[in-house]
């Protein structure tokens, strides 16, 4: 879904190309008598309209949101933790639950202890039963300070004990 926004190499050299053939075809819309050029305008806002249309079309999808839990405990999250707190979101790699905790930190569990090393201070999850080993064994650790049925969020600077 990102392709065009990580691999970008081939954009550097087509696009200016692509840039100068599009001004030379509307200056050629453009040229000519004034039903020529009224045409000529209509057809670029036509284009401009459809352009704009397919790729709106096309990209609206990575706006939607299909876990509805992810905004909710990134809510809950962003109310409760300090401002400085860094976060380990997981969502399979994917930094749309991070962002939703309006925080910095990682996308992805495991290896817990090098991100605490590190400078993490919460987990939250949205994977929070007992089904998750990460975040059981997180839950027994550490000191949790929400856990339903839909996410968990747990403080990595406190123990279980304390």
């Amino acid at each position: 879904a990102s392709g065009n926004v990580q691999h970008d190499y081939y954009q550097i050299l087509t696009l200016p190309a692509v840039s100068i053939f599009c001004g030379v075809g509307f200056k050629k819309l453009t040229d000519g008598s004034i039903t020529g050029k009224l045409l000529g305008y209509a057809s670029i806002a036509a284009l401009a309209v459809f352009a704009f249309g397919f790729s709106w079309y096309t990209i609206r999808t990575y706006y939607w949101i299909n876990r509805p839990e992810i905004v909710e405990a990134g809510r809950q999250a962003d109310s409760m933790l300090p401002p400085d707190a860094k976060v380990i979101a997981p969502y399979n790699g994917d930094t749309t639950f991070l962002y939703q905790t309006n925080r910095r930190g990682w996308p992805i569990g495991f290896d817990i202890p090098a991100k605490i090393a590190a400078g993490a201070t919460h987990y939250v999850t949205v994977s929070p039963t007992d089904s998750d080993t990460e975040t059981a064994e997180l839950a027994r650790t550490y000191r949790v300070l929400v856990r339903n049925d839909r996410f968990a969020i747990i403080d990595l600077t406190k123990m279980h004990s304390e």
